[in-house]
């Protein structure tokens, strides 16, 4: 994935997030934290009832649930560009509730 107007400390951010992600879940994606994501309907209905996660980790949690499943996960670069208006949503909170869901994570089978 390329990525165009990020500051530093957001693809600093981003790149451990994606990193602390890929060691613990082990699936050859390169981006766990992109919301930018396509399901088939087969793994929709199996694992929304396991979803758990609301907020930013839900994103690394429909890897996990697909991996946990044995369903094939597929990575297509694209280019993000960032926002025009408005700002992140990315708070100390939502950090704090993507390491303790990796932390869960490891936990999971």
């Amino acid at each position: 994935m390329q990525i165009l107007g990020w500051t530093a400390t957001r693809i600093i951010v981003s790149g451990i997030a994606n990193r602390i992600a890929k060691a613990v879940i082990r699936l050859p994606v390169r981006d766990f934290t992109s919301g930018f994501r396509c399901y088939s309907i087969k793994y929709i209905l199996r694992a929304a009832p396991k979803l758990k996660s609301q907020r930013f980790e839900i994103q690394v949690e429909t890897l996990r649930q697909a991996q946990l499943m044995g369903m094939k996960v597929t990575e297509i670069p694209i280019i993000f560009e960032n926002r025009k208006r408005g700002r992140s949503k990315l708070t100390i909170n939502e950090i704090t509730n993507f390491l303790l869901y990796i932390i869960k994570a490891c936990s999971l089978k």
